[in-house]
């Protein structure tokens, strides 16, 4: 059963009439004080009747009886597509605390009025559904009774001592609700509209009013899965910079002499020609986790979780690392994660990684081909992927970005975000292949590792773990 709990006690709310989507509640659960009108309009195709089926069917579950009444819907249809996206009103229709009623438009005004009227004496519901309110509305010609229809779906909220959600269509290209004074009077107003980004289609709320209720997000990013529903998407915003806090014991003496501290909430960006993926990278990735014996999350946006952790094994490998003991500490200590970034909008992406951050709680997190991420999403969303380093360093977790350098402009974007830049890079004099790392921390001068430098980096390593 769902129960809206309290944000402040965490205490379950019992009968409480909520939205039924955590997000949605978190933000603008105070709206929905008794009597209130919420109105739920958007274009054809854009998740008007998921939404407000989804309101329906957790206040039933909650115990609060829901009558939804619709003008165009038919019944089994209704039931069959919701069901899918676990919205089970048959369930809640046997507990006697959901009513579906479907009126025919060709009644007259004041039949139709005079039905509903009857329906709520009958059912006493806590929410009532009209879907949608533009079909009644349209239904007659008359100015003085359109205003007057009006009038009575706002007192309905008044009637049923309840929320009543009135679903309306925007026409396509209309970005008005117009239904006259039912917009100014209600408690809330949420748009629901849908488009296309860089061949993504992206849903969103656009909330136009919520009372009672700070707005401080004008548009929430949505998605409708299947079994799930209506799933919301809020990036955190953190309107100041986080500062760092507590050392992070370095892998190697080098990196200890050439960086000095290291915090936690820093973020360290590597990046690397795209001839080649350097090893040592993963060996001192490995030395951070076990000189702080910590958790690490390791996020790949372009291999899978299996495929990931066996690069890091056959790095550690081509050094001679090939213990048990390691295995069991990347097992342990290590979680792998891949996402797709062109198969997600931005915020929804870093939405689930902000999400899966929660879960683990790590004390690293790994962003590996994170070039792939920003390529996908393009220096307009640099927002999100500076708000996510944000909070992460408000997690006070070490972040090390891994990239290639195949866009420049990219390469800068990541270097200005990390507090500590480590570019590896390669030289051929004659036939021979050299390799030299540059370090620089933010307002100083780069610091030069030779061959030399690195084998001794290794060797720490290799050192500290034992074999």
């Amino acid at each position: 059963m769902y129960q809206a709990t309290d944000g402040d006690t965490g205490m379950i709310k019992l009968n409480s009439i909520v939205f039924g989507i955590d997000v949605l509640d978190k933000l603008f659960g105070s709206t929905l004080t008794s009597p209130s009108t919420i109105v739920v309009a958007g274009h054809p195709g854009a998740g008007k009747t998921i939404l407000a089926s989804t309101i329906c069917y957790r206040n039933a579950l909650n115990d609060n009886k829901c009558l939804y009444i619709s003008f165009q819907e038919h019944k089994e249809k209704l039931y069959k597509n919701l069901v899918k996206l676990g919205i089970d009103f048959e369930k809640v229709e046997k507990l006697g605390n959901f009513l579906f009623t479907r009126l025919p438009i060709v009644l007259n005004v004041n039949d139709i009025v005079a039905e509903i009227h009857r329906i709520v004496e009958s059912f006493k519901p806590k929410v009532l559904v009209i879907d949608s309110i533009n079909t009644f509305l349209l239904s007659t010609s008359d100015e003085s009774k359109r205003a007057w229809l009006q009038n009575y779906f706002y007192e309905l909220a008044k009637q049923i001592d309840g929320v009543v959600v009135l679903v309306a269509e925007l026409p396509f290209g209309s970005e008005t609700v117009d239904l006259g004074s039912i917009e100014f009077v209600a408690d809330a107003v949420f748009i629901l509209k849908h488009r296309v980004e860089d061949g993504r289609l992206v849903r969103i709320i656009e909330i136009r009013k919520a009372r009672g209720s700070p707005i401080t997000v004008a548009e929430i990013p949505f998605t409708i899965l299947e079994k799930q529903g209506l799933k919301v998407y809020v990036p955190p915003i953190l309107e100041d910079i986080p500062s760092e806090g507590g050392r992070v014991e370095p892998p190697c003496r080098h990196l200890a002499n050439a960086l000095g501290d290291i915090q936690k909430g820093h973020v360290i960006f590597i990046s690397y020609p795209s001839i080649a993926r350097p090893p040592e990278i993963f060996l001192q990735i490995y030395g951070f986790t076990l000189a702080n014996k910590a958790r690490a999350l390791v996020i790949s946006f372009r291999i899978s979780p299996a495929t990931m952790k066996q690069t890091i094994i056959k790095s550690l490998e081509s050094f001679g690392i090939s213990d048990i003991r390691v295995e069991k500490f990347i097992e342990s200590n290590f979680v792998f994660k891949s996402y797709n970034p062109f198969a997600y909008s931005s915020t929804e992406l870093m939405t689930q990684i902000i999400e899966v951050v929660n879960v683990v709680k790590p004390d690293i997190v790994l962003l590996h081909a994170f070039d792939i991420f920003a390529l996908a999403y393009k220096p307009k969303h640099m927002s999100t992927i500076y708000n996510m380093v944000n909070y992460m360093k408000s997690r006070k977790i070490l972040t090390i970005i891994m990239s290639i350098r195949a866009n420049s402009d990219i390469t800068m974007l990541f270097s200005r975000l990390a507090d500590i830049n480590i570019a590896f890079k390669y030289r051929f004099p004659g036939d021979k292949l050299s390799k030299i790392v540059y370090l620089w921390r933010r307002e100083r001068e780069p610091i030069v590792l030779s061959e030399n430098d690195l084998k001794t980096c290794r060797d720490d390593v290799i050192s500290s773990i034992g074999i």
